[in-house]
């Protein structure tokens, strides 16, 4: 430990300046970690094939179940712990990930300049969340 004012204060400094140094080491890898864009647009395909594999095996596993429940078969123990609503999900899950093109991910990572950033607000839903949330609502003029 220090015993001057002077000492102390540099071991403050130098304590600062080690924090700094870390964080700026940190980021400069975090920022050499990130995808660019073409990197994105793969890694978004491969994601959507890999969901298109699992969107069959729940499809299949839905059928398979229908067909042996409708014919009045025996399901295995694994097939009867399958909740119908929980299969339901997942394969909707599964399916809109599969609906999503190359192009709507490549506009959910665009910046959106044209309107006023702010750490106050939230940003901007990108146009196919919005599309889903908030349908057109068509208006009808009331004529009398």
């Amino acid at each position: 430990m220090p015993a001057t004012h002077s000492g102390r204060l540099l071991c403050a400094m130098a304590t600062l300046v080690g924090i700094t140094l870390a964080s700026l080491i940190t980021a400069a890898l975090g920022n050499m970690m990130t995808f660019n864009s073409s990197e994105q647009a793969a890694l978004a395909v491969i994601e959507r094939e890999v969901s298109r594999i699992k969107l069959r095996e729940k499809a299949a596993t839905i059928l398979v179940l229908w067909w042996k429940r409708s014919n009045k078969l025996k399901l295995t123990r694994r097939q009867e712990d399958f909740d119908r609503h929980t299969l339901r999900r997942e394969f909707l899950e599964y399916k809109l990930d599969t609906m999503q093109e190359v192009e709507d991910l490549q506009v959910l990572q665009t910046p959106q300049s044209f309107l006023p950033s702010s750490p106050l607000l939230p940003p901007p839903l990108p146009p196919i969340v919005s599309a889903f949330i908030f349908p057109q609502i068509q208006h009808h003029k009331h004529t009398c």
